[in-house]
């Protein structure tokens, strides 16, 4: 369902504003896309990380210091998630909101390039 509502959000951001599409282009991470929904009207919050590189891994570190009416779904627990997803894998956290809640979230997030990339990048630049 969440996945579903992605992808068609990818296709057609305009019928989905409710789902901010992000990527890691900038990062080495062009083919990896960042699906979050946080004003669902099914009562859920959810990130969707899609890592279609062959190589580069993603790995975002969130917590919430505020976090009251809300309950990270397994396999997450408490009020942190770390969501790692490797080359050719689709991770999602999901967030099962009361009617009202108030939260507060910091994260951190990374893209790890793969040995072929660091390789032409070194190369690139002129350096080994």
């Amino acid at each position: 369902m969440f996945k579903g509502k992605a992808i068609q959000a990818e296709q057609d951001p305009d019928a989905f504003p409710d789902v901010k599409i992000s990527d890691f282009t900038d990062e080495g991470g062009r083919l990896i896309k960042k699906y979050e929904c946080s004003k669902s009207g099914e009562g859920y919050q959810w990130v969707i990380v899609i890592n279609n590189e062959a190589e580069a891994s993603y790995q975002e570190d969130v917590q919430f210091p505020t976090f009251e009416g809300m309950e990270l779904l397994p396999p997450y627990e408490g009020n942190t998630y770390v969501l790692k997803c490797g080359p050719g894998e689709w991770k999602i956290v999901i967030i099962r909101c009361q009617p009202s809640y108030s939260m507060s979230k910091s994260y951190l997030h990374k893209v790890t390039q793969g040995s072929s990339a660091l390789v032409a990048q070194c190369l690139a630049e002129g350096t080994s």
